[in-house]
Parts: structure tokens; C-alpha cells; sequence
């Protein structure tokens, strides 16, 4: 029988996934163990470095991060610090119905389940990366749910949704997640 400790892959993949890109810079060094919200607020990061939007106008602009709600988690998304594509990232508080010109990711929380449909309604099609920890945020139009799942943070993503948004995300990202929204979307994309 071999001495070599079983390894979990999944987890060993994030771990490198994270590490390899920064993930947690945006964690204070103090903290050993970052929070909830913290993790939640890097992987956003970590999800906007992985997708793909069409083609912008060279600009050294900020890269907008919109958050509506207000918790723990608007906090630490507000605090985030980084680049993307040579672009600062620049987060900021909205309120809905509200202007969400010049945002590049939209993220959900903290919203009650009645509003979320309308919500998604209204941003049906638009180049704008949608990302929540309401639970079933995916299965109801919405681009990448948070979750917790075997007290880990995961995650599960609407490809429809961000096919008909124009943008396209990487498939490191579709192989991590532990739910992907629908299966049979390679046979119906273009």
C-alpha cells in the first residue's frame, strides 16, 4: 500500500488557482484566515480575470464593479483592489432601478428573491458580467452563483446567460464549478 496522502484534486486545483493568480493579495497580510465576505469578494475578482468581454476601446479607464445590496460582502468588494487587463478595478454602491452604465460586472446580494426576477429581466442580454450569492441566482437567469457547499465556497454558472450577454468565460473556470447551467448549450451555441 503506498505512504502518499490522498489528495483531494478539486481542492488542490483552486488552491492553485488562487495562489497562482493573486487571488488572495487583496487580503490583508495579517489575516491567515480570511472571512467569508473576503473570499467572496476575491473570487468576483478572480471571475472578472477570467472573462472574456468583447472587444472595448483602448482605455486605461477603470473597470467598474457595481454592487447592489448592502452586507458584509458590499464591504469587502468595495475595498477590492487589483488590476484587469491593465485596467484598475474600481468598485462602486448602486441602487436599483439605478444607472449601471459603464459597469463591467454587476454583483447581487442581500436582495430579496421577489426583485430578483425583475432584475434579471432587465439585464437580460446586456454585456455585463452578473455574479450572486442568492441561492438559486443561476438557475434563475443569473451569470455565477456563490455558495457554500461541504463548508467550502463554491460556485455554479449560467452559460446561457453569459452567452447571450456577448461575453465568454474561461473554461478553467466551467471545469471548477460544481454546477453548470445548461449541459446542452455546446449544441445550441454558434
Amino acid at each position: 500500500m503506498s505512504s502518499w496522502p490522498r489528495v483531494n484534486i478539486t481542492q488542490k486545483i483552486q488552491q492553485a488557482l488562487l495562489l497562482g493568480i493573486g487571488l488572495l493579495g487583496i487580503l490583508s497580510a495579517q489575516a491567515n484566515h480570511p472571512t467569508l465576505p473576503e473570499l467572496k469578494a476575491a473570487y468576483t475578482l478572480n471571475f472578472a480575470r477570467f472573462t472574456d468581454w468583447p472587444a472595448p476601446e483602448q482605455t486605461t479607464a477603470p473597470l467598474q464593479f457595481c454592487v447592489v445590496g448592502n452586507n458584509e460582502t458590499t464591504t469587502a468588494l468595495m475595498e477590492l483592489k487589483g488590476t484587469i487587463y491593465g485596467r484598475p478595478v474600481m468598485a462602486r454602491s448602486l441602487r436599483l432601478p439605478g444607472n449601471i452604465e459603464g459597469c463591467a460586472l454587476l454583483y447581487l446580494t442581500d436582495i430579496p428573491q421577489y426583485r430578483l426576477s425583475r432584475i434579471l429581466t432587465a439585464l437580460k442580454g446586456k454585456t455585463l458580467l452578473t455574479i450572486s450569492d442568492i441561492p438559486g441566482f443561476a438557475s434563475k437567469g443569473g451569470m455565477i452563483e456563490l455558495l457554500i457547499k461541504n463548508q467550502r465556497l463554491r460556485f455554479k454558472i449560467n452559460r446561457k446567460a453569459v452567452h447571450q450577454s456577448g461575453l465568454k468565460l474561461d473554461i478553467k473556470l466551467l471545469k471548477l464549478a460544481i454546477h453548470v447551467y445548461p449541459k446542452d448549450l455546446e449544441q445550441t451555441a454558434p
